[in-house]
């Protein structure tokens, strides 16, 4: 059993079994030239799911993908015959998983993938985070003490990848279109049901208590949505005073 550290900077650790997997085993596309050294580790080993009924899922395709092809590209390096993998314990409960899938999906991948269509990679996981209710309170309840998510967290997410002034624009621009976004939903349900605009929205009662405890964050959650951009750019200001 060994500890993973993947975030620096963020006292995160995670226990894993350490095992070899032949590259066909995990990337469909390997299944030739696998005729290199064995035991290899890569820069970021395959991550591997174990789930509880039988099987293996592995969390960052991508990546290793990526690897593999690079090594596949230099001719003086066979593709390995097998490869150092490491393995999650199938006993973590679906909200761990969702947060294990992002790191070592998405945000690992942007070590590789610089863009997603003519969109930068790195904005992609900003705009999946903030538009994702679910996966942003996980995050903050699991890595920032429950704290909402402001720029020195993306920062801490991204590394070294993303200038400070990127993050602060791009958070701001995406908080100020979900928020555009929202007041657009409800005025268009307001004129559907012929109520006057100025009469607030009903409150949605929020869905049962799961067996994670979800609930509780997502109302959280939902409740900091509409804060609005205002709310944003004082954060700012604070970020800046800290600096």
């Amino acid at each position: 059993m060994i500890n993973i550290h993947p975030l620096p900077g963020h006292p995160l650790l995670i226990p894993m079994e350490e095992a070899t997997r032949a590259p066909s085993e995990l990337i469909a596309s390997s299944r030739q030239m696998n005729t290199g050294a064995e035991d290899v580790l890569l820069t970021h080993p395959p991550i591997l799911l174990r789930r509880e009924g039988g099987g293996e899922q592995l969390l960052n395709h991508d990546s290793v993908a990526s690897q593999l092809d690079y090594q596949r590209g230099h001719r003086a390096t066979a593709l390995p015959a097998s490869l150092r993998v490491w393995i999650i314990d199938p006993g973590i409960n679906d909200e761990t998983i969702l947060l294990f899938a992002f790191l070592f999906g998405p945000v690992q991948r942007l070590q590789y993938k610089k863009k997603e269509g003519r969109t930068p990679s790195w904005k992609r996981v900003m705009q999946r985070v903030e538009q994702d209710p679910l996966l942003k309170a996980i995050i903050e309840n699991h890595l920032f003490d429950s704290e909402e998510m402001a720029p020195r967290h993306y920062r801490l997410l991204m590394g070294s990848l993303v200038g400070e002034s990127s993050i602060n624009h791009e958070l701001g621009r995406i908080r100020a279109a979900c928020v555009k976004d929202k007041s657009t939903a409800i005025k268009t349900v307001a004129e559907a049901a012929g109520q006057p605009l100025e009469t607030p929205p009903a409150e949605v009662t929020p869905p049962a208590q799961n067996n994670n405890g979800l609930s509780a964050a997502l109302n959280r959650i939902n409740q900091a949505a509409t804060r609005g951009a205002e709310q944003f750019s004082r954060g700012l200001d604070m970020e800046a005073a800290d600096a």
